[in-house]
């Protein structure tokens, strides 16, 4: 695998930590929303179904007094004539919220208001030890609370149920809401969430692929500058801010979240300097603040407030992370320039031989040596062993095989063969390191063109034999 492919799959790792950290916060961040949104819920039902409870039984009171002799039915039918008309005029809250009042009658839930949701003025009775309709079944037998259980309709509902009990006026109350009403805010939300860490994903992955170039080599500053200074790119984590607002101001504040403007800093992968990076920083920081501010009202203002705290610590500490890892990439970019420019002066490459993939990557030096481009030649143990001399294969790989089976240091000469069929001489020298189980992983070493040196030395031992040649026929004259 090359240096540059290495460095692009990092920063792969990077974009992906922090979609994760993005969409963990944020569904964090939902939960404890949903959470407390759901408590709340279930507080305000109980209290509805009380208040509505002890309202009937202060009418029937009323009515016991007065008006006995007003309706057919008596104190009975005059309550009761009261409610259902009541209840024909506003037969619930919300888009799934409504209240349902019923009686037991020879063994069956008698509903005595007509259904939101099913056209019939007389719904069906339903056997009182029947699973459906739970929250009546509980309210007249008296108990008072509240429960998650299925209604009427077979649908899950958080309902809140009591007993309206005054002499023989003896029913039921509930007050209930659809769970998937309550659900669905933070459904979308979580939804948005992934959806988001999906984009930031994909688009800094896009962005590194289109933009960015290998780096370690002088061209690679370069090349980062140029595009730092384009207006596009200035433009572009500006553009990226005003959508994430758009959408954070779309989502009530009790679910909304400033986690996702970690995404500015795909941007700042991309720029060499520290000022963009804090730049950024303190972009998403405004436009939390601003989102905070912005969008609607919606759950506790503590949990909203939690919520933004964390969507600037995430920023910051992203922030942070990216600062060092730009000043260990300048780092690192000069320590390879000086090491590539020491090789070339001396004409020493280096290999790293990862033996369970059977992958080798060469220095550029390297590559030099053997003649071949990196575009054009991937490094195997099979393709390395093809450049060498037929001549030396044998022997190369049996110094390979015996370094790996008895952790030898390698010290060898080889003759390899480049593609214009040129033949030049290297000295070897290469090391197996092994993990904790002694399994060898890596064999790294160096590879030292000798070839002028071998060609010297041949010419000098030429010039000593025939020295030797001449002083051996003066002494015989």
């Amino acid at each position: 695998m090359k240096k540059n492919e290495i460095d692009k799959e990092k920063i792969y790792y990077l974009i992906s930590i922090m979609a994760a950290v993005s969409f963990l916060i944020g569904s964090l961040a939902i939960g404890m929303s949903y959470y407390v949104s759901f408590q709340q819920q279930r507080e305000r039902l109980i209290e509805i179904a009380q208040s509505q409870a002890r309202l009937i039984e202060s009418m029937a009171k009323f009515d016991a007094q007065f008006s006995t002799e007003d309706h057919p039915e008596g104190a009975y039918g005059a309550t009761l004539s009261q409610v259902i008309m009541a209840h024909d005029m506003d037969k619930g809250f919300g888009e799934t919220g409504e209240f349902t009042l019923a009686k037991l009658e020879g063994g069956q839930i008698v509903f005595l208001f007509s259904h939101r949701f099913l056209d019939m003025d007389a719904p069906k009775p339903v056997p009182f030890d029947s699973h459906i309709a739970e929250p009546m079944r509980r309210a007249l037998k008296g108990e008072s609370g509240s429960v998650e259980g299925v209604d009427y309709r077979g649908e899950r509902v958080l309902a809140a149920f009591e007993p309206v009990n005054w002499s023989d006026f003896k029913i039921g109350i509930v007050a209930k809401i659809d769970i998937s009403e309550i659900q669905r805010p933070f459904a979308v939300a979580g939804l948005t969430t992934g959806l988001l860490a999906m984009i930031i994903l994909g688009f800094g992955i896009f962005m590194i692929n289109r933009l960015t170039r290998p780096f370690v080599g002088p061209d690679s500053e370069i090349s980062l500058e140029r595009k730092t200074n384009n207006y596009w790119f200035l433009a572009a984590p500006v553009l990226l801010a005003a959508v994430i607002l758009y959408i954070d101001t779309s989502i009530p504040l009790g679910v909304a979240g400033g986690v996702p403007y970690v995404a500015l800093f795909l941007f700042s992968i991309l720029s060499p300097t520290r000022f963009f990076i804090i730049s950024i920083g303190i972009l998403g920081t405004i436009m939390t603040v601003i989102g905070f501010f912005l969008s609607p009202e919606g759950g506790l203002l503590w949990i909203a407030l939690i919520n933004r705290f964390l969507a600037i610590f995430a920023i910051w500490i992203t922030a942070i992370l990216t600062l060092y890892h730009k000043e260990t990439e300048i780092k690192a970019v000069d320590n390879a320039r000086r090491l590539e420019q020491s090789q070339e002066i001396s004409h020493i490459g280096s290999f790293d031989w990862n033996i369970e993939t059977n992958e080798i990557e060469w220095s550029d030096e390297t590559y030099r040596i053997f003649g071949r481009q990196p575009q054009e030649f991937n490094p195997t143990l099979e393709t390395f062993l093809d450049t060498i001399h037929p001549d030396d294969r044998e022997i190369t790989k049996q110094a390979v095989d015996e370094s790996v089976k008895n952790d030898t240091l390698i010290d060898i000469e080889y003759r390899i063969v480049r593609p214009d069929d040129e033949e030049r001489v290297v000295h070897a020298k290469g090391k197996v390191y092994r993990d904790y189980f002694n399994k060898p992983l890596h064999l790294i070493g160096t590879a030292h063109d000798i070839t002028e040196r071998k060609k010297a030395e041949e010419s000098l031992s030429a010039s000593e034999r025939k020295f030797r040649a001449l002083a051996q026929s003066a002494s015989d004259a």
